[in-house]
């Protein structure tokens, strides 16, 4: 009785430990958002106010005009003048946005569309591939949830967290939650990160997450962005994820979650 009265104690403790935590990411993601650092760019280099915003625009005028080579070659200039951060927040992540309300409201067609989204995952698998990472860098899994094609959004903060330091394992779109779940076991990973943007699922996306959330463990963080978020809050609230409105809040998440690790590392060397 003493023994599984102390067992069901440590317990309790470990979970309230792990709710104080993710409610301090929270805070800590909604005051990155309605804070300065939440401007895009905050980290960039300095004199490059204007620089970006024509480096977008050249970009939404190769995709009008269904050139490729001239959005591969503006990605590839933009990648080079501005900083790996204001290259991410301010070029790819808003004009991935733009694709969207470009199509939707008729402004491109979406063989444009697709041909926009075959180029920039290309261009960000790249970077992804290209990163040297540590061994004790910490693990986190990017995709979408079942029907979820939109991979872009998933993809760009993959590149994200590999430049805040992770080892970053981007799974590609539409996956079932055992099958997260088990790249989470297999890969060890300490978040998982999921983008989503449909609004109006054919199926309960609701169910999906809460399985997703039980199938996972405790200590595992879930982070959720994407134009779908406010639709979905009550559940993402339910199941305590960390709900993710621009890339400086992801930034922020990410930074305090490393510093942890870091620390644990310190204290437990392999």
């Amino acid at each position: 009785m003493a023994a599984g009265a102390s067992r069901q104690s440590t317990e309790a403790i470990a979970n309230f430990h792990r709710r104080v935590h993710r409610l301090a990411l929270k805070v800590l993601v909604k005051r990155a958002t309605g804070g300065p650092a939440s401007q895009p760019g905050g980290r960039g280099r300095p004199g490059t106010g204007r620089r970006p915003a024509s480096l977008l625009n050249s970009a939404l005028a190769a995709i009008k005009s269904f050139n490729a080579a001239d959005l591969e070659q503006t990605l590839n200039r933009a990648s080079t003048e501005l900083s790996r951060p204001a290259f991410l927040r301010q070029t790819v992540a808003p004009l991935i946005e733009q694709i969207g309300v470009y199509w939707q409201s008729g402004q491109i067609e979406a063989i444009q569309e697709h041909l926009a989204t075959a180029i920039i995952r290309t261009f960000l698998g790249n970077l992804l591939q290209s990163k040297a990472l540590g061994k004790n860098a910490p693990r986190i899994v990017f995709t979408t949830p079942p029907a979820e094609l939109h991979e872009l959004g998933a993809l760009l903060a993959a590149v994200t967290a590999d430049y805040q330091g992770w080892d970053a394992i981007y799974l590609g779109p539409s996956l079932p939650p055992d099958s997260i779940a088990a790249a989470v076991r297999l890969s060890r990973a300490r978040a998982v990160g999921l983008s989503i943007v449909y609004q109006e699922w054919p199926y309960g996306l609701e169910a999906e997450l809460r399985k997703l959330r039980i199938l996972l463990p405790r200590e595992v963080v879930l982070f959720i962005g994407g134009r779908a978020v406010p639709a979905y809050r009550p559940v993402l609230n339910e199941i305590e994820a960390i709900q993710v409105n621009d890339l400086s809040a992801f930034c922020s998440a990410l930074d305090t979650l490393l510093g942890q690790q870091k620390r644990k590392t310190k204290k437990n060397p392999s």
